[in-house]
Formats: C-alpha cells, structure tokens, sequence
C-alpha cells in the first residue's frame, strides 16, 4: 500500500512539473489600453531614458563651470640626492647638499572672470535645450504609440469584417452548390462563387501578417520582449460617438511646438555664446599664495685653516693667496667666525653653526600676491569668432522664420484632415447601413431565383468595402488629431482611473 502512494506522488509531481514546463513555455499574454500603453512607452523606452539622462549631463557641465570661481589648491613634493656636486672654479671648490627634500603648496582664487560668468548663462540656455528636447521625445514618443494602437485596432476591425465576408461568401457558395445540384442555378453561378471566396484569401492572410507587425512595433516602443504577446483592447467604434459629437473649433497657436521652442532656445544659446566670445577681450583678476617648506643637509663652510683643507671641508685658504692679508688681520679664529658669518647670510640665517654639524636644515619661504591678466592682441581671433556668431543668429532667425510658415501649414493640414475624416466617417456610417440593407434584399432575390450571382457578388463587396471605409475613416480621425496635437505641441496627460 505503501508503495501505490509513493508511486502515485511520484506521478502527481511529474505531472505538476510539466505543467510548469508548458506554461512557462507558452507566450505571455498583455492587454493594454491606451494610456498603460502610453506610459510604460514614456517609461521604458530607451529613447526617453536617454533625453532625460541628457538633462542630467547638462546639469554636471554647469556645475563643472561653476567650479572654475572656487579656489583651488594644490600641493607637490620631490626629494633628490646629488651624485655629482657642482664645482665654481678649476681648483674643485663644490657646493651644494646630497640630500634635498621640497614640499609645496599653491592657492588661487579666482576674483574676476568675466568668461565663466558668461559660460554659465550659456549652461543655462543647454539645460533649456536639454529638458525640452526630452519634453519633445516624450510629445514624438506619444504620437508614436497612439498611431501604432489605432493601427492595431483598425488592422483587427478590418480583419474582422473580412471574417465576416468570409462568411457570407461562404454561404453563397454552400447556396449556390445546393441550388446547382437541385439543378436550380447555372454552374457559372457556383464557380463565380467559389472564385468571389478564394480572391479573398490573399487579403486576410495580409491583414493577418501586417497585424503581427503591427504588433511587433508596439513591443518594439514599449520595449517589451518579443515573446510577449500584446493584445490592445477597445474598438475604433467607441471613439465614433465622440468625433462626431466633437464641431468645436481648433486653435493655429503654435508657440508650444517642440521644434520652434529648440529654435528659441538656440537663440539664447548664440546670444550667450557671443557674450562668451567678448568676454575674452576683458581681463582677469586672481589672487594666489604660495608656501614651501626646503630641506638639505649641506655641510658648513670652514674656514679653521689657511693652509689646506681639514675635516670634511671643501674650502683651502691656501689656494687664495689673495687672502692672506685678512687672515694675517684676523686671524684662524676670526676667519672660522667669518665663515660662519657668510654661510648664514647666504643661506637665510640659521643661527649659531658649527663644522661639526649634521642633519636636515629646514626653510620655509612663503609669498602671496595678485595676478592681472589683460588681454592686448589676439590678431583678430576674438572678432572672427564673434563674426561667425552674429552670421548664425541671422541664420537661425530665417529659419525660425520658415519653420513657422511650414508648421502652420501643417496644422491647417491636420484640421483639414479631422474635418475630412469626420465627414467621410459619418457617410460611411450610412453607407454602411444602405449597403447591408442592400445585400439582405440581393441575398433574398437571389435565394428565391429572382437574383443573379453577379448582383450578390457586388452586394456583397460593397458591404465589405463600406465597413472597411467605415473603420478607415475613424482611424484617419484618431491619427489626424494625434498628429494634430504633436504639431501644437499638447503634452498628454494620462487621464485617472475611474
């Protein structure tokens, strides 16, 4: 017994195990609307991380110039060992100590510079720059996932409606087989029948490859992974009520359009640019400081004999016979004194030396000042630059210009557009009602033998069309009024969950 009930666990977890294998294997399925699938888009995509981690950039480049006004300081050390002294005459008189040891230390603080007060209103205008260029990513990103949900749900409607012919061509021909065999219809009127079905074929298999592309387009902007399934929910039709309700008139006010706002803020940045250059014809002002701390271990100079050299001395009176007369005055004592004297004065005073001492002996010279800096000629450099500066701003100006004339032009495009759209799609509406009332009075002619296959056949491909236009029309609406409000420059605000 024992034995069936581990065996019967055993088979229990098998079967758990693979049904974890398959459902992990299958793809994930993800039903969107429109505004989730707008702001996952406005969070994910790389291209909107990417704007916003520019504005970020920009905001370390003005903290980078800002540094330039606080002082700096910075400290240097060497140490050396003298291998070979330097000699000041043939008779081998060297100076100077093995050992050196040097430490430092600058300060400047900078009290007037005209060109970092300049580059930081430039900084400003490039983090202006930068945040409305990831506010125009954002307004280019919407536009984007609006037109590729609308392109879903027009592509899923339009395959519908070609089910739906598919169905009715299919009774047809189910009629149409009935009505040959019972010898109450033409063969003719079959093969049209059968040819009407199989010329549709063709245009669902379409419609079913631009679906998964479309599809794939999505993930691509929301950057989902491919094995995610998407699904969008909602229909063209559930927007048909508000365009049609929707006469109100629309504005040609483009002072929020993306790209002509980049074109004033390029106008600061110019203007701020020029400023820079100028800045270069003023002068500067810092004050600095400096300190350093100077060891060796140089020996003192004796002078305790005329005669020669003695100790560790590397001076011997006796190659100076010019000096005898002071040492006859002074005497050995006297000129050991002197020697000291000089050796104090030339090394910046130390106090009471002996020959016999050793160490490290340590100054510490420190000195401060200001430094002016005034620029005099730069053979026309600075005007040069300016020049080209003042020829961009001209430049950027009849850009402006034009690039307002064309963004008017096509924002009255767009309301063209929505206007047309609203009309054609309210025709539609009624011809979509005509056409099915036509096809039911064809198909029932057709049926009791007053009707021809032809008059069916055509019934039937004007309905289909007519649906089709009718969710086309719709769709040109929706596209017209996203474009519409990207020209304007309309920040979409996703709307709160009831």
């Amino acid at each position: 017994m024992k034995k069936v009930f581990l065996g019967a666990l055993a088979l229990l977890a098998s079967a758990t195990l693979a049904a974890q294998e398959q459902s992990s294997s299958m793809p994930q399925k993800l039903e969107l609307t429109l505004d989730e699938a707008i702001e996952i888009a406005l969070n994910d995509n790389p291209m909107i991380k990417v704007a916003d981690m520019e504005i970020e950039r920009q905001d370390y480049l003005r903290k980078e110039t800002v540094s330039s006004l606080y002082p700096s300081l910075s400290g240097s050390g060497q140490y050396s060992y003298a291998i070979v002294k330097q000699t000041m005459s043939r008779s081998g008189l060297s100076f100077g100590a093995d050992n050196t040891i040097t430490i430092g230390a600058n300060l400047s603080v900078p009290l007037f510079v005209p060109a970092v007060y300049a580059s930081m209103k430039l900084n400003d205008a490039q983090i202006e720059d930068a945040i409305e260029s990831a506010r125009a990513s954002k307004i280019d990103m919407v536009n984007q996932v609006k037109k590729a949900y609308y392109n879903i749900l027009l592509l899923e409607e339009s395959l519908d409606v070609l089910y739906e012919s598919e169905k009715l061509l299919q009774e047809t021909v189910d009629n149409t087989k009935a009505m040959y065999e019972a010898q109450l219809s033409s063969e003719y009127d079959y093969i049209s029948a059968e040819v009407n079905l199989s010329n549709l074929q063709p245009t669902i298999i379409q419609t079913r490859g631009s679906i998964e592309i479309a599809r794939m387009m999505m993930r691509m902007l929301l950057s989902l992974p491919q094995d995610i399934e998407i699904h969008v929910t909602g229909s063209l039709d559930d927007y048909s009520a508000e365009i049609e309700n929707n006469t109100g008139t629309y504005s040609l006010d483009i002072s929020a359009n993306s790209d002509i706002r980049s074109l004033e803020i390029q106008e600061k940045m110019l203007e701020s640019q020029l400023k820079v250059i100028n800045a270069q014809r003023m002068p500067t002002i810092a004050a600095f400081g400096q300190i350093s701390l100077y060891g060796n271990d140089m020996g003192d100079i004796d002078f305790s004999s005329a005669s020669g050299s003695t100790g560790d001395s590397n001076i011997n009176l006796g190659d100076y016979p010019g000096l005898s007369p002071l040492v006859n005055m002074l005497g050995v004592s006297g000129m050991t004194d002197f020697g000291r004297l000089m050796q104090d004065l030339m090394m910046g005073g130390r106090g009471s030396s002996s020959s016999g001492q050793t160490g490290i002996w340590w100054q510490h010279p420190a000195s401060a000042g200001i430094t002016i800096s005034i620029p005099i000629f730069s053979g026309g450099k600075i005007n040069s630059q300016a020049n080209q500066t003042k020829i961009a701003m001209k430049q950027l100006q009849m850009q402006k210009e034009y690039l307002e004339e064309s963004t008017t032009l096509e924002v009255q495009t767009a309301i063209s557009n929505l206007f047309t759209a609203r009309g054609t799609m309210m025709a539609n509406d009624k011809a979509v009602l005509q056409a099915q009332k036509a096809y039911d009075i064809t198909n029932v002619r057709y049926n009791g033998g007053a009707g021809t296959i032809l008059e069916l056949s055509n019934a039937q491909l004007q309905l289909t069309q007519a649906r089709l236009n009718y969710t086309q029309a719709i769709y040109d609406y929706l596209a017209a009024q996203a474009d519409y409000d990207k020209l304007i420059g309309v920040e979409y605000q996703i709307q709160p969950e009831e």
